[in-house]
């Protein structure tokens, strides 16, 4: 692995843009702070439960490990900026805004399905790309809309923010 570049720093940890030489591209490396055997834990919780997801709207992790005492991912790399850039430095409409609020919370509900619990959804937790994928245009112009999003805009979520199992779903559904 080469490191390239300091991409984000956050409350739990840093992130750097790196190359994975055996496979020749670009991934992303986030290391977790380590302020004792609690947080060297709740990073590796975090992991796997960022691991365990399957969605389009979720960045890919590689693999894990250690360097110098402190805990680490590789995933996926995603060259954009994130939601809360966009937001303010874009001039989108209201309509965009409201498709892009749907893209997450899509993506929290694929998330809560399998009783995972996302500890700080924020706009600062995702990233917005140019995609190479297009979506495929609409056949007819009666039924394109001029607010729609440009259709190879990509949307990651990039970290789950101390996240956690639900033990009891109750507890998560019930305001006693």
């Amino acid at each position: 692995m080469e490191f390239c570049k300091c991409i984000g720093i956050g409350a739990n940890g840093i992130v750097f843009e790196a190359k994975d030489i055996n496979l020749d591209r670009k991934i992303a490396v986030k290391f977790w702070n380590n302020r004792g055997r609690s947080d060297f834990k709740k990073a590796q919780n975090e992991a796997k439960k960022l691991a365990s997801v399957d969605h389009p709207y979720f960045a890919k992790i590689f693999s894990s490990g250690v360097k110098s005492g402190l805990f680490y991912i590789t995933m996926e790399f995603v060259n954009g900026v994130n939601l809360k850039e966009y937001l303010f430095k874009e001039p989108i409409t209201i309509l965009q805004r409201f498709d892009l609020y749907w893209r997450y919370s899509n993506a929290l509900d694929a998330i809560y399905k399998n009783e995972i619990l996302h500890g700080d959804p924020h706009t600062g937790n995702v990233m917005v790309y140019e995609s190479s994928f297009q979506t495929p245009k609409p056949i007819s112009s009666k039924n394109s809309n001029p607010d729609a999003l440009p259709i190879n805009l990509g949307f990651k979520v990039l970290d789950l923010g101390s996240s956690s199992f639900w033990e009891d779903r109750e507890k998560f559904t019930t305001l006693d």
